[in-house]
């Protein structure tokens, strides 16, 4: 749990968060992202 947190305050740090406008605009997008975010941080 420590790694992932971590891992994901690194990622908010350093990309834009998805309720950017150029998020909203490819909400598809934004999901594969977050997914990906998701599959890196739990290997």
């Amino acid at each position: 749990m420590g790694l992932w947190s971590s891992k994901f305050l690194t990622f908010s740090n350093h990309e834009p968060m998805p309720t950017q406008p150029t998020e909203n605009k490819r909400p598809s997008e934004s999901r594969m992202y977050l997914v990906r975010l998701f599959q890196t941080a739990f290997q």
